[in-house]
């Protein structure tokens, strides 16, 4: 008999929780506690930044305690805050509690040798998340739904300015680092309030990424809505 590993019985049980509750979900990566301040060099992270960043939380609990957690126990820590256009607004009421925003892209597209492809991709996803002890604290984060290059950084260009985002693969290679960790990247700290104004005023989030393989992809995410599902993380966090 085989049995699933770790990653895809996570995946079977968040299938289910989505079934249960009419909504998908997701795990949103958050490393809030992990002060990262040196700038990440083209390889990953530098001397100071791994030394800064030992590991990366999820911000929704999803695991196993001596097996895994009944599929009754995930809706009941997770609830679905409030939905503002394209953006889901979550509370994790069983850490401390966490609560997120993300959206799904609009659009995308993906091209190698500057020529268009077709490529499989799994969640694709933009998150912001908070919680309860720093509700002013924001963490933008982005999962590209395939294994991310550690050679460059990606990039979300809001009205033409760029912001980069990071991998780890050395985090990545630690036991313990979260589920599907090759695929997500995160901003630096001195970054995140700049690019939170930015989606507070634009319209449109455009996330280009590179894989592996040295394919392209660029993510269209509509900003409408982001204001208000921010300012319902934020309450939802506070209470």
């Amino acid at each position: 008999m085989n049995l699933p590993n770790l990653g895809d019985a996570l995946i079977f049980f968040r299938k289910g929780l989505e079934n249960a509750l009419g909504v998908k979900v997701s795990y949103v990566p958050s490393n809030r506690k992990h002060k990262r301040s040196d700038p990440p060099s083209r390889a990953g992270h530098s001397a100071g930044e791994r030394a800064n960043m030992q590991a990366r939380i999820f911000g929704l609990i999803c695991g196993f305690v001596a097996g895994v957690l009944p599929l009754a126990s995930l809706a009941q820590s997770l609830e679905l805050v409030s939905v503002q256009e394209d953006w889901r607004i979550y509370r994790d009421n069983a850490t401390s509690p966490t609560c997120f925003v993300y959206a799904e892209p609009s659009t995308w597209s993906a091209a190698r040798d500057g020529q268009p492809v077709s490529v499989e991709r799994g969640d694709i996803r933009f998150f912001i998340t908070v919680a309860a002890d720093a509700p002013d604290v924001t963490e933008p984060s982005f999962r590209a739904g395939y294994t991310l290059t550690t050679d460059s950084a990606a990039t979300v260009s809001i009205s033409g300015v760029e912001t980069s985002l990071y991998p780890n693969a050395e985090y990545c290679a630690q036991t313990g680092s979260i589920d599907r960790c090759e695929q997500y990247a995160w901003t630096q700290p001195a970054d995140d309030a700049a690019l939170i104004g930015a989606m507070q005023a634009g319209s449109d989030a455009i996330v280009t990424a590179r894989s592996q393989r040295g394919t392209v992809t660029t993510d269209t995410f509509s900003l409408t809505g982001f204001t208000a599902a921010l300012n319902d993380a934020r309450e939802a966090c506070s209470q």
